[in-house]
């Protein structure tokens, strides 16, 4: 194409040379020469023209794909709004998901989602502390509960995922329907029954065992105990509320405890124990033996 363009361009130049000389040209000759002329001048006007065009909608084809690009990543950050829900320490309290569902958490525990959820999926990351999560049914949904080592997925169930420190054990227990529970270290799958739990053990193995009564318990607000004594009446404190325990003094007596405590607070819990107590700015608390 461009070298026909130059050739072209050479022999209107020529003619024009000979049409401004005359060149002994008599008057038809001349006449047929600025013809000849005209014809070419008009060819280039339209390859001109056909030029521009061509450019003008390449030019517009590139604005285009680039507005679908900016529309299409313009679109994704308006999906990925994420949502975060925290618990301060020493209480419980109930989050309502997009879809129905809700979590109740316990204190010093958060959870992270994305605004709406999506259409093909219920996703929640547990970013850490302990969630009872009591899922809507949408079997065209699955929903998804995640933390860093597991994630457990369900369609419609009621269940615990705790995962109060990096650096401890990490648990899932199911109260009713099934889940599918993936160990994110091993790419291993384990499927639980109601009553059952899943735990992994310093970051690798793994094992299912059937659950205690007394670890739902919070959930419906009941602190059920079953001869605990002092180390483990200390532990269930912590898991239940999300609170660090630490104890001065040694009891007098041995502490074996039995029995159900209704409880909301963390300070109602303390003064039904019957202990001497004092809880810190952050909610951690420290126990007086006597």
């Amino acid at each position: 194409m461009q070298g026909e363009l130059e050739n072209r361009d050479k022999k209107l130049g020529r003619h024009v040379e000979e049409a401004l000389r005359g060149g002994g040209m008599d008057l038809l000759e001349q006449h047929e020469m600025w013809r000849e002329i005209d014809r070419a001048t008009e060819n280039k006007k339209r390859f001109s023209l056909r030029t521009m065009y061509q450019l003008a909608a390449s030019v517009a084809f590139v604005m285009l794909g680039s507005w679908l690009i900016w529309y299409q990543l313009d679109k994704t950050q308006e999906v990925q709004t994420y949502i975060v829900k925290e618990n301060i320490p020493g209480t419980r309290t109930v989050f309502d998901l997009p879809d129905g569902s809700t979590v109740k958490l316990i204190g010093k525990s958060a959870i992270k989602y994305r605004e709406g959820f999506s259409e093909e999926l219920r996703r929640v990351e547990l970013l850490y502390g302990t969630g009872y999560f009591d899922v809507a049914k949408d079997k065209n949904r699955p929903f998804i509960a995640y933390s860093d080592e597991v994630d457990v997925k369900v369609l419609g169930t009621k269940f615990i995922l705790a995962n109060r420190d990096k650096h401890t054990n990490t648990k899932v227990l199911l109260e009713s329907g099934e889940v599918l529970v993936k160990n994110k270290i091993t790419e291993g799958f384990k499927m639980l029954k109601p009553g059952q739990y899943f735990e992994i053990y310093k970051n690798q193995i793994d094992k299912v065992g059937n659950l205690k009564e007394e670890e739902l318990s919070w959930t419906r607000d009941v602190l059920v105990l079953e001869n605990a004594d002092a180390k483990t009446l200390v532990k269930q404190i912590e898991d239940w509320y999300g609170v660090r325990v630490t104890t001065v003094g040694m009891p007098k007596k041995k502490i074996v405890m039995s029995g159900s405590l209704k409880s909301l607070t963390l300070r109602e819990t303390l003064d039904g124990l019957g202990f001497k107590y004092d809880i810190k700015d952050n909610g951690d608390v420290t126990l007086v033996w006597e």
